[in-house]
């Protein structure tokens, strides 16, 4: 689904890499799982609407949010359009930007045993012994 919507997203509006990744992936708003996920949400509603509405590429994302009146339903809405992150992205970087915030929601959940033991059925969160050996065989290869 997402990778569709990503497609669509770069054939309505030319998009370009996020200048500033960096300030993103610093973003302490984003490091948390669930507010990572809340901006998703928000940026999958927003690239659907740049699908429809084919903006001029250079509009900033906040304008697109208050002109289309997204991000303003819940508080963790309202924060994820506050945060620093998204500030001056403009449309051409909205894949950059969901890419960016995707990669860091899953990090944070693969990252953290408590976030992945809240996440991912305990089936698929046990070690498993043959991929270690083998990790480790390429590891010490290196």
């Amino acid at each position: 689904k997402d990778l569709g919507l990503l497609e669509a997203v770069s054939k309505a509006v030319k998009q370009d890499p996020l200048p500033s990744l960096d300030s993103v992936r610093g973003e302490p708003h984003l490091a948390e799982p669930h507010r990572a996920r809340v901006m998703l949400d928000l940026l999958e509603l927003v690239m659907h609407d740049v699908t429809k509405a084919r903006p001029d590429p250079r509009t900033l994302l906040e304008e697109f949010c208050r002109d289309y009146s997204h991000g303003s339903k819940t508080p963790l809405q309202r924060k994820a359009l506050a945060c620093a992150a998204k500030s001056g992205v403009e449309l051409r970087h909205i894949r950059s930007l969901y890419e960016a915030v995707e990669e860091m929601a899953a990090d944070a959940v693969l990252g953290s045993k408590a976030a992945r033991d809240r996440t991912v059925p305990g089936r698929f969160n046990k070690l498993l012994p043959c991929v270690t050996a083998v990790a480790d065989a390429a590891c010490q290869s290196f």
